[in-house]
């Protein structure tokens, strides 16, 4: 457990490693669709043409949360919270319209709303620790440099408000 006013994602990761994990989902996710992609399920040019992009956007920003989550600066950290909620916003988008599909397709609606809610909320709560580690960068540019032990106090947040 860590000390108390250290801003935490997942209640017991450090923030910094939390979005290091949450680009190297991305990255995984990435490696799932492609998976799936060579899957034999997959038919018509519309859904490989989506799969195919879906890929290539998951590979490039899992990549960039790397770099920015490396470089460690404000700047980076804050576009890669504005990417990832343009695509929280386009693939929620694109999960409803593939349950709309399916359910159709005799699936059972209740377990295919579940899924897409328990998607858009792990969507908007990476997103918010994304967006929390770049206001802790904001406010303390060397938050994690060598003259700091690594520790973010909640006080260092909230001289910014």
């Amino acid at each position: 457990m860590a000390p108390p006013g250290n801003p935490l994602c997942c209640c017991c990761v450090p923030l910094r490693n939390g979005v290091i994990i949450i680009s190297l989902l991305m990255i995984a996710a990435a490696v799932y669709d492609t998976w799936a992609f060579v899957n034999p399920g997959i038919r018509g040019t519309a859904s490989m043409i989506i799969k195919v992009i879906s890929i290539v956007i998951y590979v490039v920003l899992g990549i960039f949360g790397l770099v920015a989550t490396k470089k460690k600066t404000y700047k980076l950290l804050r576009e890669f919270s504005i990417l990832w909620w343009l695509l929280a916003v386009f693939s929620s988008a694109l999960v409803l319209v593939e349950i709309i599909a399916l359910t159709e397709a005799e699936t059972t609606p209740v377990i295919a709303g579940i899924s897409f809610v328990v998607y858009v909320a792990i969507m908007i709560y990476f997103g918010m620790a994304i967006r929390q580690y770049a206001q802790v960068l904001k406010v303390r540019p060397a938050v994690d440099g060598p003259e700091h032990s690594g520790q973010i106090q909640l006080t260092d947040i909230e001289e910014v408000k």
